[in-house]
């Protein structure tokens, strides 16, 4: 599989090692790695934690959980919520009973995972840059 216009270098390179590991029956090194990259689109997007106030008034930061990492996705605009419906509760879990159970999923499932993923770095970063390429046009009949 070859790089993804536009995706940042370290992420894109997750995606080649995730999708060499599908190749070569490396099923759950390959899950485990469908579920790094939306951590690392995550952290790329600055969304890591959020500041909360404590009972003594003092402002603090807190590590988000990776679903609360991919509805910050959805509520910053970056994906959908029909989209964050699918990385939470089918491609993370994907990966979470991979590495933590160590559950060997179908070829079938991980490339459908594979191409979720794909379309989702597309859609992040591939179709962000082709539409600034485009003239603002709106407001003209």
């Amino acid at each position: 599989m070859d790089k993804i216009q536009d995706v940042p270098e370290n992420i894109n390179a997750i995606f080649i090692e995730t999708f060499a590991a599908y190749q070569y029956g490396q099923n759950i090194l390959c899950a485990g790695g469908i579920r790094a990259i939306i951590e690392a689109i995550c952290k790329d997007k600055g969304i890591e934690t959020e500041e909360y106030t404590n009972t003594k008034g003092v402002t603090k930061q807190r590590k988000l959980t990776l679903p609360e990492k991919i509805a910050s996705l959805s509520e910053k605009g970056y994906i959908t919520e029909n989209h964050q419906d699918t990385l939470t509760n089918k491609i993370k879990v994907l990966g979470d009973q991979a590495l933590h159970g160590l559950v060997k999923f179908p070829k079938e499932e991980l490339a459908t995972a594979i191409n979720i993923i794909k379309q989702t770095l597309e859609n992040i970063y591939t179709l962000a840059e082709l539409s600034k390429k485009l003239p603002d046009r709106s407001g003209r009949v």
